[in-house]
């Protein structure tokens, strides 16, 4: 992942109060929060102040009382005590509201890469197919254009089997 442009603008200037805000917001967007941890490392590096002190707030811990109202107080108080224990417990917040398995993103992300390599063989064995035949027309090449029909065949079931 790569950080955006605002938000390095935002370190860069010493903006500690939108940088808070941009990574509370991403939070609620990359339910993974990889981008979340790249976001906190670089603040970290060029903002060694970044992090307040827990003002002392006792978390609710018993996860049956988290709800969206909970989460939407402590997303609101993160920015004015941007403590890391008030960043991990609003991660555990999320993962239990909105019920993230880190393990089911880690398989849909691999599914996903997956399937577009073999959509993308697959597309290339069709044009390749399809040059091949074309070529074997202009040649006048009989072997060429069956193999270019195969390749170009190939390619097409691929691409269509791939399909869910």
């Amino acid at each position: 992942m790569s950080l955006s442009n605002d938000f390095i603008e935002a370190v860069e200037s010493g903006k500690s109060t939108r940088v808070k805000i941009m990574i509370k917001n991403n939070m609620l967007v990359d339910k993974s929060f990889s981008e979340c941890e790249e976001m906190l490392a670089y603040a970290e590096r060029k903002l060694p102040d970044i992090y307040d002190a827990n003002n002392g707030t006792q978390f609710q811990t018993d996860s049956s009382l988290w709800n969206e109202d909970y989460l939407n107080d402590q997303l609101v108080e993160v920015v004015d005590n941007f403590s890391r224990e008030r960043i991990a417990h609003i991660k555990e917040v999320i993962k239990y509201i909105y019920k993230v398995d880190s393990s089911k993103q880690t398989q849909n992300i691999t599914e996903q890469e997956s399937t577009s390599t073999t959509r993308t063989i697959g597309g290339v064995a069709a044009i390749a197919g399809t040059g091949m035949v074309i070529g074997g027309i202009i040649s006048t090449s009989t072997a060429l254009i069956v193999a270019g029909a195969v390749v170009g065949a190939a390619g097409v079931i691929a691409i269509v089997s791939d399909r869910k």
